[in-house]
Formats: C-alpha cells, structure tokens, sequence
C-alpha cells in the first residue's frame, strides 16, 4: 500500500490545511516527535510561513513532472497483488495437501509482501513492483523456481517470465497484466505463515541460508524504516524528491556504482530523524547540508544495532575492520549489512559534487531566487569530459544482458586504479538504436596532471577477459559480444543517439553558421560534405536568415541541406523510424513510428544558438559553442560575460573550469585590444594636435617672413632668416 497520500497532506495545493498552517506558523502543524535514530534532533522546530509554500510548491512540481500514478493506477497495482497473493496461497495449499499427511486439515497460509519504494508510498507511474513470497518450511526454493514458475507461465496475463536462481538474491521477473513485477522467495522455519506475521521478528532468521536471509533484508529494511521516520508523509515526499533529483543527475544505480532506492531512502530517513518536526523544502535543505558535510568513510546508520551473540549470522555483519567500503550506509535490521558496497572513489566524487550543487541550488530556493525545477534539471553528461570509454554489448540473450550490465562497475574500479585516471564516471543510462541489439554505455575520464601519453587498452583488456571468463561459470546464460574502445569528445559525432528523450539536454542546435556564403566555418559534428543520401519525403523551410534549408527523411534517417550550396550540414539515424515531418519557422519536428513521440530540430544563427542555451542554462554547451565558432565569428561581450556566470554555478569540475577559463581569455583579450585601441586613437589624438600647433606656428612664421621680404630690394625674395 502506499503510506502517502496527496489528498490528505498538509502540503497539497489544495489542502485547507495548507493554507491555514502558511498563515499562522505560531502554532505548530505537528506534534513533537519521539527520538527515534541513534542521536538526538539536531533541530526540532516547527515549519515556517515560507517553509509551507515552499514545500506546497514541491508537491506541485513533482506533480508536473509527473511523478505521481494515477488513482485508476493505483487500483490496478492493487488488483494485481491480491490476484497474485492469491495465486501463490493456492499453490502452497497444494504442496500442503500432497506433502503433508493432513494436509488437507492444514492452513499452511503463504503471504506477499510488498517492500521498496512501492511499499515506501514513493513509486511512479510506470515503477515495478518489489515483491516477497513467504512460504512455510516444507516449501522449498526449488519448489518456487519450479513448479510456481509453471503456474504463472500458463496464466495469461503473465508476460516476459526470466527466473535467475544462481543470482545473489535469487529472483524471478515478469510483467503480470503490463505491471513490471520483481519477486523473491523466503521458506521459514514455521511449520504454517500466519497471517499476522511480523516480518521483522529476528527469531525468524533461525536455521535460514544466507540466500533466504538476503531476500527476507528488503522487505524487514523497508518495515523497520516506516517505524523510524517520524512522519511517514513528509519522508515520502522528500525522498519522491531526492529519487527525481538523482536519477536525473544520473547517480541512482546500485549496480553502476551509485546508490539504489535502498540507500537513498536510508539517507533520507537519517534527516528526518534530525529534523523530526521540519516539512519536505527544509528537510530536502537539510538533506544536501548534512551530507555535503558527512565525513564519509564514517558509516551512516539510523539505528543503533544490539545484534544476538553466537548465532550463525554472525558472519554476514558489517565490520568495519574487513569493509573497506569507501560510502558505507547500514541497513537497520539484524544481520546489519552495507548497502552501498558497489560505490567507488570515482562515483563517490561524483556524488558528492552532485550534493554540494544540490545544496546551492537549495539554497537559492528558499532565497526565492530558484525554483524546485532548476533542482530537477537533468544535467549533460557529456559536456562534463572530453575523454570517455564506450563499452559495447552485443547480445541477444536478456540473461546475458543483465549479467553484463551489472558488471560494467569492475571496469570502473579498473580504470580509477590506474594512478593516472583521476576520475571514471559511468553513466548509468544505456543506449541503444532501434531494433538493434547492441547497447552502449559511456564512462567519463578526467585525468591526472601526471598524464602525457596514456594506454589504455590493457586496462580494457582485463575487463573484457573478466566478464568472459565469469560468464562461463554461470549456467543457463547465452553469449554476447563485448567491446569497449576510448573515444574522445570530438569523436561523438552524433551526440543525439547517445541522449534519451526527456532525460538529457539536447546538444548545441544547429547553427546557420555565417550569413557569408564564403565563410565554411563547421560545428563540431555537422558533416562538412556532401553523402549520397536517400531522399523520401522533402520539406523546404526558410530560416531568420532568409536562407533556404531542405529537410528530407527516409526510413529512421534525417537529413537537412543547404539549398544555395548544396551542403548537408545535418545527416543522421534516430532511434525509431520516421512517420511525417512537419515544419513551423526555424522549427523542424520529427513523428516517430510506434507512439514513440516527437523529436525537434531547430535552425538559428549562431548567436541566437547560443544565446537560447543561456536561456535553458545549458552554458556548458553555450562555451562550447562560442569556443568552436572563434576566431571565425566574434560574439558579443555581454553574452560570453552571461555564459561565465553560468559556468560558476556549475560544479567545479575540470572541464567547466577550463572553458570559464577560455571564455574570460577571450575577454581579457578583448578589453586588452581595446585599451590599445584607445591608446593609439588618444596618441593620434595628440599627435594631430601637435601637428595643427606646427601647422600654426609654420604658417606665421611664413606671414613674417613674407612680411620681411617686402621689404627687401627688387629681385631679392628668397632670404633665410635665422
């Protein structure tokens, strides 16, 4: 079920309660809470005035950025599960009945449990389901990945059934009537599950393997969170906010490297905890502040454990003596364990950056001089580096594919012990052209100051040698081909087919370069030749300029040439085949087949390009841009002055340094051209001043001596007077 509703909070826009706790914060909203995390509040004031609106305003750009499921959705999430729990009750009751002598007389019961962030009341529209199928002891694991496997393959509204047994967490995936499930198996020690079961009973962890106690710690975890927060509404609703902001920062991914739904509901547990009476805004502020400070590797933990001494668990605790885990958050159930054991060096600069950006931008909110949609802006990958690794997988095989992907980190952790990589980081995202099989996934490189010639391929190599050699021992998996390769920046030609629709920020649009037609300065990534090229439907479009452009489209391949002099300034592959083509001004937009939406091209002049992505805040892009067109095009000095400011909001990675830096060149230089300017026309000033006193004085010493020759006798005329 879900623990928040919209309806009934104090900060829905159109709660009563909203607005009468926004006009008088004397009285407190809330009732003081109990100490519940390992340490006293740091703070327990009550919501201000401000802190209400703004939290009111959260809930309404969440709701924009369509985070919630609607309430027909959540009543079909509903019917699902009971259809399912039913289904997995009759089934037990037959293993009951022919397992068991009485069987027949015995209610073996059975139970599904919900646990992440469905259970969490934090889940989206189209999230899956978490899931936990508890069976009493006479049912066994096999019994699950078999003959409960069966059941669900001959029911209709199960699709795309994979069962990996060998996993760490033993899982079995499906999509029961188009909701994405994710199911785990538990047999207790319990000769019968009763149906007020209290999961999070440690007594039930007697005689477990640790493949049963590793699926039981979701859904106790999930359990033991709900009861520590003090208020279940304003901690779903911060973390719904922290889960946004992360994936769209590209950082919310266990198995890349980052933090999974588990460990960022931990964090945001642990400020709740701190500041037990605060509304989401301020504990999203506080979110960013105390982990922008948190002396990581000091584990993070919101409650204090006193494990049982002498059980066979023992082993599966985290000891910080043998973790050497550069990020450790524990999960606050008994065995104790580190949920962020996948974090690297790289990811947890990455991280870190990311929270500190976090907090600026927070900061400014409560200023009232930012929005929460300046928060959730995806940021751009790649204009973060100039040196990457794409790493390939070619397979047909979905096994093989999620084994693979869930690999990818140990290159990472290879790359960054290399002394001469400062930083690897992965982007989590993948990508993919349609009705292919091959998928590719990029880490950004930054390097050391060390670094002169640096070979990679070795490094690459082992990687490569691993995966192969780790996938042979697994069985039930197929094959694929896997490459990976360094790229730089530049090489990344076609950047719109390594960028997700909605997720990250277009590259530069394309500029019309120069009015000149003797000016062929090109755009990094435009085709500066002529191709043969298929034409299917054609579109002529005139842009600010009044220069004419033709767009053709054939299959899922775009083109768009210059119709003076013929020159395709724009030739590429899109994700999906291309339905119709339709054109408004300096707008191109793109119908793909299969409902999959609308893709715009825009056309401008080169300051209007960039002075557009100003606008949006992509200044990265924006210094890229200007960088690329000088010295051939000369932008004006407020522009670049704006596209400096902008870099300096930015995190303070290398890159953006050097562009800021490139930028503030160009206008030294500038104003440095300028003074000189100023010095010769003040020096041609004084020069022609000088030269009208001369003047001056030559002509009356003329008239003196014209005076003085008068005077002289006829014939004598030309006299020098000293």
């Amino acid at each position: 079920m879900s623990v928040f509703n919209r309806s009934t909070s104090p900060y829905s826009s159109g709660s009563s309660t909203a607005s009468s706790s926004a006009r008088s914060s004397c009285s407190p909203p809330l009732p003081s809470a109990p100490l519940l995390g390992p340490s006293e509040p740091m703070s327990t004031a009550f919501p201000t005035q401000n802190d209400m609106k703004l939290s009111t305003d959260l809930l309404k750009a969440l709701e924009a950025a369509n985070s919630f499921e609607t309430p027909k959705e959540g009543q079909k999430r509903l019917k699902v599960l009971r259809k399912l729990n039913g289904s997995i009750k009759s089934w037990i009751q037959d293993l009951t009945n022919q397992r068991l002598p009485n069987g027949k007389n015995i209610n073996a019961g059975g139970k599904l449990l919900s646990f992440g962030s469905y259970r969490l009341g934090v889940h989206g529209p189209s999230a899956d389901i978490d899931c936990l199928v508890v069976a009493p002891r006479h049912v066994k694991r096999s019994d699950f990945f078999g003959s409960f496997k069966d059941v669900l393959a001959r029911d209709s509204l199960c699709k795309n059934l994979q069962a990996v047994e060998q996993a760490y967490v033993p899982i079995m995936t499906m999509e029961y009537a188009e909701i994405e499930i994710d199911l785990l198996f538990c047999s207790l020690d319990l000769p019968e599950v009763p149906e007020d079961l209290d999961i999070s009973n440690d007594a039930l962890l007697k005689n477990l393997d640790q493949e049963s106690v590793r699926s039981l710690n979701g859904t106790k975890c999930t359990e033991m969170i709900l009861q520590l927060v003090p208020n279940q509404e304003t901690f779903a609703l911060t973390l719904r906010a922290v889960k946004i902001w992360a994936k769209n920062h590209g950082i919310y991914s266990n198995a890349m490297g980052y933090l999974g739904g588990i460990s960022w509901a931990l964090l945001v547990a642990r400020v709740c905890q701190l500041y037990p009476n605060a509304a989401p805004a301020k504990l999203i502020q506080k979110f960013f502040f105390v982990f922008s400070t948190w002396e990581w590797p000091s584990p993070m933990f919101i409650k204090r454990m006193s494990q049982p001494s002498g059980t066979q668990m023992d082993n599966l605790v985290w000891n910080s003596r043998t973790d050497r885990s550069v990020m450790p958050i524990l999960t606050p159930t008994f065995p104790e364990q580190n949920s962020t054991y996948n974090v690297s060096k790289s990811s947890l600069k990455v991280m870190m950056e990311e929270i500190k950006d976090g907090m600026t931008i927070c900061n400014k909110i409560h200023a009232g001089k930012a929005k929460w949609a300046d928060l959730f802006e995806p940021t751009n990958f790649f204009t973060g580096y100039k040196h990457f690794v794409a790493v390939t997988l070619e397979s047909e095989d979905a096994k093989f594919q999620g084994f693979f992907e869930s690999k990818i980190r140990q290159l990472v952790q290879i790359l960054e012990s290399n002394p001469l990589v400062a930083i690897a980081h992965i982007n989590p995202r993948s990508f993919k052209k349609a009705k292919s099989t091959k998928s590719t996934w990029f880490i950004g490189l930054e390097f050391s100051e060390q670094a002169k010639n640096l070979d990679l391929t070795k490094d690459i190599e082992r990687f490569k040698y691993n995966i192969n050699q780790q996938a042979r021992k697994l069985k039930g998996i197929g094959s694929g081909v896997i490459d990976a390769s360094y790229v730089k920046r530049s090489g990344l030609i076609e950047t719109h087919q390594y960028r997700q629709s909605g997720h990250i920020p277009r590259a530069p649009p394309i500029s019309y370069r120069n009015p000149f037609p003797t000016d062929y300065t090109e755009f990094d990534g435009l085709h500066p030749e002529n191709q043969d090229v298929s034409l299917h439907k054609i579109h002529v479009i005139r842009v600010e300029n009044g220069r004419l452009l033709i767009v053709s489209t054939c299959g899922s391949r775009i083109c768009i040439v210059e119709m003076e002099t013929s020159k395709c300034i724009l030739s590429s592959e899109l994700d999906f085949e291309i339905l119709d083509v339709s054109t408004c001004g300096n707008d191109v937009f793109v119908l793909l087949a299969d409902s999959k939406g609308l893709r715009k091209f825009s056309v401008f002049e080169r300051q209007k390009c960039v002075e557009k992505l100003n606008l949006k805040g992509f200044f990265g892009q924006s210094a890229q841009t200007m960088l690329f067109c000088s010295p051939h095009f000369s932008f004006p000095s407020p522009i670049i002055s704006k596209t400096i400011e902008g870099l300096l909001t930015m995190s303070r990675k290398k890159e953006t340094e050097r562009l800021q830096q490139l930028l503030q060149k160009i206008l030294d230089d500038r104003k440095a051209s300028q003074s000189m300017y100023d010095n010769m026309e003040e020096l041609e000033r004084r020069e022609s001043l000088n030269g009208a006193k001369n003047q001056k004085k030559e002509g009356e010493e003329t008239q003196r001596n014209e005076e003085k020759s008068k005077k002289l006798p006829s014939g004598v005329h030309r006299v020098s007077i000293f």
